[in-house]
């Protein structure tokens, strides 16, 4: 049957538009605790301490630094690897605060609203350092440094398309080219998903755990639980209910997500911890955030020759899954449909 052209009906509307849709925050679980993240109040800092309200009404348990840390058997994977990136995966946690509400330790109560109010009780002592807050500033001379193996807070440099001396050979064989330089920024924008990011995760008794997961890639959900975990992949089931949107913030696993589980597995409970709003604008990845400088090589009669573009992205505090893949996509798109005798890309990624 052709479906090429044809009307199809959808076959999903029904359930989400009278409520019979399953989301992360509707799975119906006997006796499951309900998490809080305890999150970094400042941009830059070492971490002192934390202190848990163990004893607060409702609290059932909580992780710490220390014990994040101990039961963190490796780190989130870094797939995306590019030219001279050493960055290969990253510290569920460390004592090293780079960035507003990055994860510090997982508080887990009776109900959602025990474990909100027991956040209020815990004492976080950061020593303040000082910050950086875009490119330019990561990159000028005596910048605070974001990580101790990246100097200069390049988190890695790349080439892409043709080299040097093809681009040079390009230009000489035009003479009289024109050049039409120019720089512009792609915005940094964020994902708003109609259903936050969520998980619960369920240890089985036989050593094996369910996590439900609102993501747009279970593999690489488990490829993360695995890695922090040091269960062996084919002991963790990841289930994916109603996503509620993705739109690329959901690709991958998140810190606070990997709390949850190592919570669920201390307790051998139930665990959940659905997202706000406020979390979801703040603390969940973002995209772009690049700027380009471009140079556009083109004879008097409007045949185009060459085009030279170097990028900047502003990574954040570290990479994510994709490290600087979204840089070197873009940089990849740039030729459009268009035909050039040459085409050179540079690209930087920067914390």
């Amino acid at each position: 049957m052709n479906f090429v052209g044809r009307r199809l009906a959808r076959t999903e509307d029904h359930r989400l538009l009278t409520g019979r849709a399953r989301f992360c925050d509707d799975l119906p679980v006997p006796g499951v605790l309900h998490a809080a993240i305890v999150r970094s109040p400042v941009a830059h800092g070492v971490l002192r301490s934390v202190e848990l309200p163990l004893g607060a009404p409702g609290v059932v348990g909580g992780l710490g630094p220390d014990e994040l840390a101990a039961r963190a058997r490796g780190g989130l994977p870094v797939l995306w690897v590019l030219g001279d990136q050493t960055m290969r995966d990253t510290p569920l946690l460390d004592r090293h605060v780079r960035y507003v509400g990055q994860p510090l330790a997982i508080v887990v109560a009776t109900s959602e609203a025990a474990a909100r109010d027991a956040l209020d009780e815990v004492v976080v002592e950061i020593d303040d350092l000082p910050v950086v807050v875009d490119v330019d500033a990561a990159l000028a001379p005596g910048a605070p440094q974001l990580h101790d193996d990246h100097p200069g807070n390049v988190l890695c440099t790349f080439a892409s398309g043709d080299d040097a001396d093809t681009l040079a050979a390009a230009l000489a064989a035009e003479p009289g080219v024109r050049h039409l330089q120019a720089s512009f920024e792609l915005g940094r924008l964020a994902g708003a998903p109609m259903e936050g990011r969520g998980v619960l995760a369920v240890p089985e008794p036989d050593g094996r755990i369910t996590v439900w997961l609102s993501t747009q890639a279970p593999h690489a959900a488990r490829d993360a639980i695995s890695a922090v975990t040091g269960l062996a992949q084919h002991r963790i089931r990841v289930i994916t209910p109603e996503v509620g949107g993705g739109f690329g913030v959901k690709d991958h696993m998140y810190e606070d997500e990997l709390m949850v589980v190592l919570a669920a597995l201390e307790l051998d409970r139930p665990v959940t911890w659905i997202e706000d709003r406020t979390t979801s604008l703040s603390v969940t990845a973002q995209a772009r955030g690049e700027r380009f400088e471009v140079d556009v090589a083109f004879t008097d009669e409007g045949r185009l020759v060459a085009l030279d573009v170097q990028g900047w992205r502003d990574a954040g505090a570290q990479f994510s899954i994709f490290g600087a893949g979204p840089l070197f996509a873009a940089l990849g798109t740039m030729p459009g449909p268009y035909r050039w005798a040459a085409v050179r890309g540079r690209g930087r990624a920067v914390a």
